[in-house]
């Protein structure tokens, strides 16, 4: 693998499962969950959300350098969650890609692989996020 390969080459490469043909987002997932819990209670969900987030992306981070794969199977977990309550397939695909490789870790070359991915998705889910709670009325 080299460097200036793009990531998607690089987890095929490496015999990883390719999750490209998942779409970014599932809008109309987004939008019924948003529809169920209503305005007010968006506010708090969405707010909830991006710190869940933020917190899952700097704790995986960690735990990929270190490494712990316990913690980066329990973070896959959050995001797994997290990114199929609202609808964010591309990342869900990753993260169970990554919970399933972090199960059979050694050295850890796979999950570097996806890392690159899985954090552009946790940082578009995060802008998405952030502009959607902007446009919510209440405080």
């Amino acid at each position: 693998m080299t460097a200036d390969m793009p990531p998607i080459q690089q987890a095929h490469d490496a015999g990883l499962p390719v999750f490209y043909d998942q779409p970014e987002l599932c809008i109309n997932r987004y939008n019924s969950l948003m529809r169920m819990v209503g305005p007010a209670r968006g506010v708090d969900l969405l707010d909830q959300l991006a710190i869940d987030i933020q917190d899952a992306r700097q704790r995986i981070g960690a735990a990929v350098t270190i490494p712990d794969w316990t913690v980066v199977r329990a973070q896959c977990h959050i995001l797994i969650g997290v990114s199929g309550t609202v609808g964010a397939e591309r990342l869900q695909r990753i993260a169970e890609i990554v919970n399933r490789t972090a199960c059979e870790q050694t050295d850890g070359a796979e999950i570097r692989v996806l890392m690159p991915d899985l954090l552009q998705q946790l940082d578009r889910l995060a802008a998405f996020i952030a502009d959607r709670r902007s446009e919510l009325p209440y405080e």
